[in-house]
């Protein structure tokens, strides 16, 4: 048949013998039936796009969402946002995209908008103070007079002291709040009567977390009248005590290392580096939530593959024999 394919290979040995350009990418596969003619992999993946130009090589859905990210490793295939506040709930199921903490207390309002963030009911007396902190959840005026009796079940809601001499007469209009007998005289002067006053509530915690302090101090509302006791808690009109003696928590803090250089299956990865664990309850990094904290992401690891051609000619004569060897680096001759 000599050279049928006019390819200058005769067709004894040419192994694509109707094919002039033979296998140019050196896949095994004549360019007349290769549908990767110029790829030596030929679509890896099966997508219908030769490797030579496909952006996801071991991804036959080819970045389906459009997100940059090819399907073989992205955590939310069918959503282009993906995880906008890495809560690790892809953004097409999550009822709060932009939150985090997504609605922590189940009140149908995401964190990111509650004013009441661990508070299911919302600060159900509207007086500015969620429930889960309200001393007085049904009292919008919160113990108005301060006796550690909220206003809704306080007898005497203007009397710290609650009719104090037990009189049945607040003190608000009680004219003797300190004489039960209410000047039985009527030389208006009141009886005797013990210095009166009371505990405020407990301040607020200085830390809430890692050893803080709090008080509380002995205010004076009604002096001793006539022979009387004076209040000795005067003596000593504030206390002191530790409070949230707990440690405070530590978030997990990382970063995203370098990718790593195209590996032999055309991928690159890149592992997320914790500087500092969570502790005592702190929340653990959210990157380390997928795959153990290892992204992967296609790469082109197409190469140049050199080729080096060797030709042999022998010449014989009556003395001597030369053999020369060429390659595409290096010429030697010997004789």
């Amino acid at each position: 048949n000599n050279d049928v394919d006019s390819d200058s290979i005769c067709g004894d040995v040419d192994t694509c013998a109707n094919d002039p350009l033979n296998d140019s990418d050196g896949d095994g596969i004549c360019d007349s039936v290769d549908s990767c003619p110029g790829d030596f992999l030929n679509d890896a993946d099966g997508d219908g796009v030769c490797d030579s130009v496909d952006s996801c090589l071991n991804d036959s859905a080819n970045d389906a969402d459009a997100d940059g990210i090819c399907d073989g490793v992205d955590s939310c295939i069918g959503d282009a946002l993906n995880d906008v506040d890495n809560d690790g709930i892809c953004d097409s199921s999550d009822s709060c995209p932009g939150d985090s903490l997504n609605d922590d207390d189940n009140d149908g309002i995401c964190d990111a908008d509650d004013s009441c963030q661990h508070d299911s009911t919302n600060d159900a007396d509207g007086d500015g103070i969620c429930d889960n902190d309200d001393s007085c959840l049904d009292d919008a005026t919160n113990d108005a007079d301060s006796d550690g009796v909220c206003g809704s079940i306080d007898s005497c809601a203007a009397d710290v002291l609650n009719d104090v001499d037990s009189d049945q007469l607040c003190a608000d209009v009680d004219s003797c709040p300190y004489d039960p007998l209410n000047d039985a005289d009527s030389d208006n002067i009141c009886g005797d009567s013990d210095c009166v006053g009371i505990w405020s509530e407990w301040s607020y915690c200085s830390q809430t977390c890692g050893n803080g302090e709090r008080s509380q101090s002995f205010t004076i509302i009604g002096e001793a009248v006539g022979g009387g006791d004076p209040c000795e808690d005067a003596d000593n009109p504030v206390l002191w005590e530790a409070c949230n003696e707990f440690e405070c928590p530590i978030d997990c803090v990382g970063s995203w290392s370098g990718w790593s250089s195209c590996s032999d299956d055309c991928t690159s990865t890149r592992i997320w580096e914790v500087s500092q664990e969570a502790d005592y309850g702190g929340s653990d990094c959210p990157e380390l939530a997928t795959n153990d904290g290892t992204e992967v992401r296609s790469c082109d690891c197409s190469t140049t593959t050199a080729t080096t051609t060797t030709e042999l000619i022998t010449t014989t004569t009556e003395t001597t024999t030369t053999t020369t060897t060429t390659t595409t680096t290096t010429t030697t001759t010997t004789t």
